[in-house]
């Protein structure tokens, strides 16, 4: 990726020469070119990250619905009470 340069002076009394117009003229497509392609990769990048972003957002969503429904079960088991629930969860335990 091209990275821009500070401006430094150039021509008389710098150890810089004064730049070719010619020569810069005949860059110019070529470098206007890059620039579009670089542009058009940052567009096409930017715009598959801001699709991973929505669909991480709705499995974020889908297992904060899971996390949710999976604690109202554990409260009902819970409330229910029993060896049944104590030995499921020391099982469950064991797994994780």
């Amino acid at each position: 990726m091209r990275r821009s340069r500070a401006a430094r002076p150039s021509g008389p009394g710098s150890d810089r020469p004064e730049p070719d117009v010619e020569d810069a003229a005949a860059v110019a497509p070529e470098a206007v070119a890059e620039l579009r392609a670089e542009l058009e990769q940052v567009r096409t990048r930017l715009a598959r990250s801001e699709r991973e972003v929505q669909e991480l957002r709705a499995l974020g969503f889908r297992v904060a619905e899971l996390a949710d429904l999976v604690t109202e079960l554990l409260a009902g088991a819970a409330a229910e009470g029993g060896p049944a629930f104590r030995q499921a969860v020391d099982r469950y335990a064991d797994g994780v």
